[in-house]
């Protein structure tokens, strides 16, 4: 035997050996080939080739690597999504363009790749590369719109889920953007195209690459997008967002079929619009009213890229779905755990016959998470028109106009307590508590707004109003229940000489110790102590250095005498977030306390005589204030 015919019956191995070292197999079971892929699989001849996505990164999930790499902002989380796409894809293409397969297209959102493939390939990909799944690139239709019998008076709907009284309080969604991902906008429309955010990074079509936003009637008789995007943002009173801009991504085609890989482009699209990761350019919300048409079943192709949208602060709105009233009719995305599910309700408030019913196919839970109006909504069309429209297409974005008005109305809020208010402040549909029609109940953007705003009034307990101390030491106590997400409010304690509160007092820093001015100014000064009662923190437990972010002042401050506070200061925080000002001599202690709502304030060195006049704010992570009453006390 030649040696080149030995060379011609090694090579083979001796290319899968080099191969199996530059794209190492998993030591775990093999990657997972989808239900759809299997099935088209069963069907396709050895020499054909198969549509395939292909999801790398099996060992590490989305809200994992942002974690890893402590991604700050959206812009800073595609920039190194964009990365670990780029390292973990290299080897991938090497190995796929030696097996003649080329023609490939990145969809870094969810570390993947789409590309067609024989099924001798898609085997040898399942055990040859770290993969996490094989999915079918399959094609997708467009959203189902049920038939409009009644008409009902144009705005029923807005009314219906308070928009109207947020407009009120001045919030109507202003600086807030959408994003739609549907079948395209109508930019003509008069009450739509004003609020097109305008500019290349606006609007994103994979089919044509038209750079101004357009629609399409599609054979039910409408422009779906358009009808969407006027739910969220149209104006004279349609819209539950008027003063919020949208964009857009055309995922569906009046000519040419829409694969799994084109979703994925937009939504990849959506969080990084202008493709410069250097600049923060996405989307507060993504409205998708599309779904996968088949129910009960969870795919988990898209679940990478709605990962990446809630990771970067992206609320992900999906309508539920239109294939109830069956039990069991969830479908995909809108059925993963990191969606926010819509179902439809009529003007009766009565569950849509059409509308999905739960539990998920994926994880078991309620499904919707709540129902919003989606019966008979009147809404924008083509050609500046207007129509009639239902489906659960209608109801989701009425949930992303009122995420819009919330997130205007409380910036610092984040999208898991937007979707945590809305669902905790529905207004209870059907049987009680949560169920598999109605998720957590119809939807209310003013009981929402209260729910975030809520910030209990602090409690003074201690000591009693007009009460005369002996001695120089006085405990200041009260009661601070926690928000409505169960979490801490920070408080601010004032004393002052006056219930006006003209010149408070003020902690300062001195040379050994805590001083609060006396009055009159000028004089001498006394020592202070202060101790902070709080339950759960060891007793004696000293205060870490956090010289940041301000979660609660002690402002004792006087006219006259005690210093500035600026020489030899610095802020000390606990661990439940107590900060003050102290001198870095000082070695404060936090006393246990037996009520885990009660905190005090022990002074010292006060001036015998005086009336002293205190209170208690209150203020929660978003912002949201409180006041306690006031109370005196005299020393004698």
């Amino acid at each position: 035997m030649s040696i080149f015919r030995v060379l011609d019956s090694i090579l083979p191995a001796l290319l899968a050996t080099l191969l199996l070292t530059i794209l190492p197999v998993s030591h775990s079971s093999a990657a997972e080939i989808a239900p759809g892929l299997r099935t088209a699989l069963q069907h396709t001849s050895a020499e054909q080739r198969v549509d395939i996505i292909l999801i790398l990164d099996a060992a590490q999930e989305v809200p994992d690597f942002v974690r890893q790499r402590s991604v700050k902002t959206r812009a800073s989380l595609a920039r190194d999504l964009r990365a670990r796409a780029r390292g973990n894809e290299a080897p991938l293409v090497a190995f796929l363009q030696r097996r003649g397969i080329t023609d490939l297209q990145s969809l870094w959102l969810i570390d993947g790749l789409a590309f067609r493939a024989t099924p001798a390939q898609i085997a040898e990909l399942q055990t040859l590369v770290e993969v996490r799944a094989l999915h079918l690139d399959e094609f997708a239709e467009p959203p189902p719109v049920e038939p409009s019998f009644a008409h009902n008076s144009p705005g029923w709907n807005i009314a219906r889920v308070g928009a109207p009284q947020l407009w009120e309080q001045g919030f109507t969604g202003a600086g807030q953007v959408v994003a739609i991902i549907d079948t395209g906008v109508d930019l003509s429309h008069p009450l739509l195209g004003s609020r097109w955010r305008g500019g290349a990074n606006s609007w994103f079509d994979p089919f044509d690459g038209t750079v101004e936003p357009s629609d399409f009637v599609e054979g039910q008789g409408l422009a779906h997008g358009t009808a969407v995007a006027g739910v969220v943002a149209a104006g004279d009173g349609l819209g539950v967002a008027p003063g919020a801009q949208w964009i857009a991504a055309r995922i569906f085609h009046p000519e040419r079929q829409t694969r799994t890989s084109h979703i994925i482009a937009a939504l990849q699209w959506a969080l990084d619009p202008d493709g410069d990761p250097t600049t923060d350019d996405a989307p507060q919300a993504v409205n998708n009213s599309w779904g996968l048409t088949t129910q009960d079943s969870c795919n988990t192709v898209y679940r990478p890229a709605v990962q990446a949208l809630k990771a970067a602060g992206i609320a992900v709105v999906f309508a539920a779905g239109n294939a109830g009233p069956d039990e069991a009719t969830s479908e995909s995305p809108a059925n993963y755990s990191e969606s926010y599910a819509v179902g439809a309700t009529d003007s009766l408030n009565r569950i849509a016959p059409f509308s999905a019913r739960g539990p998920s196919a994926c994880d078991g839970g309620i499904y919707p998470d709540v129902t919003a109006p989606g019966v008979s909504i009147v809404t924008t069309d083509i050609g500046g028109e207007f129509v009639s429209a239902s489906g659960t297409s209608f109801a989701a974005p009425h949930v992303a106009g009122v995420m819009l008005l919330l997130m205007e109305a409380f910036a610092d809020a984040t999208v898991a307590e937007i979707e945590e208010a809305l669902r905790a402040s529905a207004i209870d549909r059907g049987p009680a508590g949560p169920d598999n029609s109605f998720g957590h109940g119809l939807i209310s953007a003013s009981v929402a707004y209260e729910y975030l705003d809520f910030t209990p009034v602090p409690e003074l307990l201690a000591p009693a109003n007009s009460a005369v101390i002996a001695g120089s030491e006085v405990t200041l106590a009260w009661r601070q229940p926690p928000d409505s997400f169960g979490e801490p409010v920070a408080n601010r304690v004032m004393v002052a000489l006056d219930a006006e509160f003209s010149h408070p007092l003020e902690v300062v820093a001195a040379a050994d110790a805590l001083q609060p001015g006396l009055p009159g100014g000028g004089g001498g000064v006394l020592p202070a102590m202060v101790g902070l009662a709080m339950a759960g923190i060891a007793c004696r437990r000293r205060l870490r250095l956090l010289p940041a972010v301000l979660v609660l002042g002690l402002l004792l401050s006087c006219s006259g005498g005690g210093g500035d506070g600026n020489s030899g200061d610095f802020l000390v925080e606990s661990d439940n977030g107590l900060i003050f000002v102290v001198d870095e001599d000082v070695d404060p202690e936090i006393i246990e306390g037996e009520d885990p709502e009660q905190r005090t304030l022990t002074l010292t060195g006060l001036a015998g005589g005086a009336t002293y006049y205190w209170k208690v704010t209150a203020e929660n992570a978003r912002g949201s204030l409180r006041e306690s009453d006031v109370r005196s006390f005299a020393l004698e």
